[in-house]
């Protein structure tokens, strides 16, 4: 047996004292681990497992079918010490930088937001104001996307009770001014009574919905009418956008 395969068993409680038909809970003395052969029911199961030296293990656990039944399991360790340290290195490195983007954004707004109060501008410089607030508002919208995929990997769902049509009204209000721009109709609709409370991530449905918006504004042609609309069944809601753009190729 190789060094580091003694040095698993021996880590997880499996040593010569082990002996054929010993119960799990006498032979392992890792809860996960045991936690998963107790829990495995019919089919494989999996689970990562951490041992006192620090390195981690991705285990799965199978069956061995013989006649139709199975009749033993086997366990299968797979070391992911050195990739896990780096999505954790990946992880911290992506948080940081989304924040200290933010930072330099924040300190330009404020001063492009008091241009206008400090004297007249002409139409040129208008046109030049509002372009440089478009970029902003385009990068900001990107630094947001990663925090909140930094947010999904590691599992951070923030579900929270709120007003499914307050969403769409402040979606479509955020949206406006791209589309009169571009001369685009934005078409809204809900039912007389959609005052639903949903518990979602009230972020991350935001940013889905505020994409599908900003693709068909962005694809539609000029004087198109986007169309955004909520239905409701008894057992699902339905939020649907609707362009006249020239779709997405097969």
């Amino acid at each position: 047996m190789a060094p580091q395969h003694r040095r698993i068993l021996l880590s997880i409680g499996v040593g010569s004292a082990a002996v054929e038909g010993g119960a799990i809970d006498e032979l392992l003395n890792q809860k996960e681990l045991r936690r998963l052969f107790e829990d495995k029911g019919e089919d494989a199961a999996t689970s990562e497992l951490e041992l006192e030296n620090g390195r981690i293990y991705r285990v799965q656990l199978s069956p061995v079918d013989l006649d139709g039944e199975a009749s033993a399991w086997v366990c299968v360790f797979r070391e992911v010490t050195d990739s896990k340290h780096i999505e954790t290195m990946q992880s911290e490195f992506l948080s940081t930088f989304s924040h200290d983007l933010l930072d330099p954004l924040d300190m330009v707004r404020g001063p492009l937001a008091m241009l206008d109060m400090v004297g007249d501008l002409n139409d040129k410089q208008k046109n030049y104001v509002s372009k440089i607030g478009q970029s902003m508002a385009g990068m900001a919208a990107m630094i947001d996307k990663l925090l909140d995929l930094e947010r999904i990997r590691q599992g951070g769902l923030q579900i929270e009770e709120f007003s499914l049509v307050d969403l769409l009204e402040e979606l479509r209000t955020e949206i406006e001014p791209r589309a009169t721009q571009k001369q685009v109709g934005i078409a809204w609709q809900a039912p007389e009574d959609a005052s639903l409370q949903i518990a979602a991530d009230r972020a991350l449905l935001q940013r889905a919905i505020y994409n599908l918006l900003d693709n068909a504004v962005k694809f539609s042609p000029r004087g198109a009418q986007v169309e955004l609309w909520l239905s409701l069944s008894e057992n699902a809601v339905v939020i649907a956008v609707k362009d006249r753009g020239p779709g997405i190729a097969p």
